[in-house]
């Protein structure tokens, strides 16, 4: 590792550290003419400031919010694991199907893995039109471990199951995804904390039309809610998987295909 790289990998371990959760995703921050709703999906480390600047961008777009933040007050998390805060995840999204509009989940880092367990486990793929990962270990990250000597003990099931040898991991790179939902995943090879090892998407997803992932070149790993280039990504995907549910728009509300 270059010192350079060194720098950055210990600016993103602190960033980790406990600090000013964003708002927790109850309530919708409307857009004035909303096309569609979006669920940002928070792990550890996310701030005021990138959340902040994600939720404008989709808000100026035309895209209602919410945002789902995993905090350090949820303790059950640490005893329950990512899979908590999935249940959690389709509460809130099953209380949206109510509306007419389609429903898109972008998560960063371990939240990536939260939307994954909720559409492949807990029968998300009826709910959501579409998945947007940014940073996230899909094959899970060594890293992980270092948690284990900070504050972030509390969250110690969610950081085993973060861990590449984990069953967590393991199983759910064996869940089936359904075809109806379009994923895609946007990594960066400067990520310290997800390096592209851990980003990989799994194996048997290989050939697999409805997934794609997209390498950047210069981000951090918390750039990525805060990054122009990377919102322009995610913006693409929303509006292109929006245009192929037009033809189907009779069958929004509910469970949509």
């Amino acid at each position: 590792m270059k010192s350079g790289d060194t720098g950055v990998f210990l600016r993103e371990l602190v960033s980790l550290l406990p600090k000013k959760s964003p708002d927790d995703g109850c309530e919708i921050a409307h857009a004035d003419d909303p096309k569609a709703t979006v669920v940002v999906v928070c792990g550890f480390g996310a701030s005021q400031r990138s959340v902040s600047a994600i939720r404008k961008r989709l808000l100026r777009d035309g895209y209602d919010v919410v945002v789902l933040a995993m905090t350090l007050s949820e303790l059950s998390d640490g005893i329950l694991g990512l899979s908590n805060m999935a249940e959690r995840l389709s509460l809130v999204v099953k209380s949206l199907s109510k509306k007419t509009l389609p429903t898109f989940l972008v998560a960063h880092s371990a939240g990536g893995l939260v939307a994954r367990y909720f559409v492949q486990r807990l029968e998300g793929h009826l709910y959501t039109q579409g998945v947007v990962t940014l940073a996230t270990p899909h094959r899970g990250t060594w890293v992980a471990a270092l948690g284990f000597v900070t504050p972030l003990i509390l969250k110690a099931k969610v950081l085993w199951e973060m861990l590449p040898v984990s069953q967590f991991i393991r199983k759910l790179n064996k869940a089936p995804l359904a075809p109806t939902v379009q994923l895609l995943s946007i990594r960066s090879k400067r990520d310290m904390l997800c390096p592209p090892r851990a980003t990989r998407l799994p194996r048997r997803w290989k050939d697999i039309p409805n997934v794609r992932g997209v390498d950047l070149e210069d981000l951090s790993h918390m750039d990525f809610l805060m990054s122009k280039e990377c919102y322009l990504l995610v913006e693409k995907f929303l509006s292109d998987r929006m245009a192929q549910l037009v033809p189907s728009a009779d069958n929004a509300g509910g469970k949509r295909s």
